[in-house]
């Protein structure tokens, strides 16, 4: 096997053990943040959005995925990165019940 060979190998490893370790977070952490964000987007609830350089977002959440968060405030819509998000706080009246917990049969 040459030097190209072992390079490409390794290349494609790296490529997929990434791509299951982000699909295997949204699958396994991501199903009460869904619920969560879901329940605040159907409602249209306010939301506080502290970010982790401690910067504080007020609007409502128009859509989200894995990746980031729209949010409509008096400034207009913004695109905030979950990844700077560290804390999101419904303004108001809300209602939201956690999902329920998955039993395991290992």
């Amino acid at each position: 096997m040459d030097q190209n060979e072992t390079t490409l190998r390794k290349r494609k490893k790296r490529k997929k053990r990434a791509g299951r370790d982000r699909g295997s977070w949204w699958l396994k952490i991501g199903r009460v943040q869904r619920h969560f964000l879901d329940s605040i987007v159907e409602q249209k609830v306010s939301v506080a959005i502290f970010m982790v350089n401690g910067v504080r977002l007020v609007g409502t959440i128009d859509r989200y995925d894995m990746f980031a968060v729209a949010i409509r405030s008096e400034k207009g819509t913004m695109m905030i990165k979950i990844d700077a998000i560290s804390t999101i706080a419904p303004l108001g009246k809300f209602r939201w019940e956690a999902p329920e917990a998955e039993s395991s049969s290992d």
